[in-house]
């Protein structure tokens, strides 16, 4: 599957913002506000795009106000 151009910029932001367990912990604001975006919603929608698309995983929290946890599962 081809990715989008943002979405190519999100998959690599989370690349290079993996921790030594290979989890990025990061909340959709977070995502959007470092991406240049206007919106958590255009952050959240790129995600999807991702899950959808089989590059990231969302892990499940181990806290209950923990960021989201992604992992990167696939790469091109």
């Amino acid at each position: 599957m081809t990715l989008s151009r943002k979405q190519t910029e999100l998959l690599q932001f989370l690349q290079d913002s993996l921790d030594e367990n290979g989890e990025v912990a990061i909340s959709l604001r977070e995502i959007g506000a470092r991406m240049g975006w206007d919106t958590p919603n255009a952050a959240q929608n790129i995600v999807n795009a991702l899950l959808l698309k089989g590059y990231i995983k969302r892990l499940p929290p181990k806290f209950s106000r923990e960021p989201n946890v992604y992992q990167i599962i696939r790469r091109d």
